[in-house]
C-alpha cells in the first residue's frame, strides 16, 4: 500500500499508516442482511476494526421476553397498537405485547387474551 516502503526509482520513506478515529458504514444492514463498519486509513485504502453491523429487525421478533414490533427504522413500538393479518395487538411501555388482560383505546376498553390479540 501507499502507508509502506516502496521503491520507485528512488527510495519513499513510508508514511505510515494514519487511522480515521471516526467508523465507516461500508455496507449499510437491511432487514436481512447484516452491514459493516471499519476505520479507514487517511493514506491509503487499509481498514482495521471491521465490525458488523446486525440486520434491522422489522415486523414481529420474539425474545426471551415475549413478542415485539419493530418498526421500519429498526426501533421497536411502545405504548400503541398494531394490526398485521391475524389482528390487533398492543405493545406497552416496554415494548413487548401485553396479554391476558384489559386495555383501554379510543372506544373503550378492550381483553387482549393469551396470544396478545383483541378479543
Amino acid at each position: 500500500c501507499e502507508c509502506g516502503d516502496s521503491y520507485v526509482a528512488d527510495y519513499i520513506d513510508a508514511l505510515g499508516h494514519d487511522y480515521e478515529t471516526e467508523f465507516t458504514v461500508d455496507v449499510e444492514a437491511t432487514a436481512t442482511t447484516d452491514g459493516s463498519k471499519s476505520r479507514h486509513c487517511k493514506n491509503c485504502d487499509e481498514t482495521i476494526d471491521v465490525t458488523v453491523i446486525p440486520a434491522i429487525k422489522v415486523g414481529w421478533v420474539e425474545d426471551d421476553n415475549g413478542w415485539r414490533y419493530y418498526n421500519a427504522d429498526g426501533n421497536y413500538a411502545t405504548n400503541k397498537w398494531i394490526k398485521d393479518s391475524v389482528g390487533w395487538c398492543y405493545v406497552g411501555a416496554d415494548g413487548y405485547c401485553v396479554t391476558n388482560t384489559w386495555v383501554k383505546d379510543s372506544i373503550g376498553w378492550c381483553y387482549l387474551d393469551a396470544s396478545a390479540y383483541r378479543v
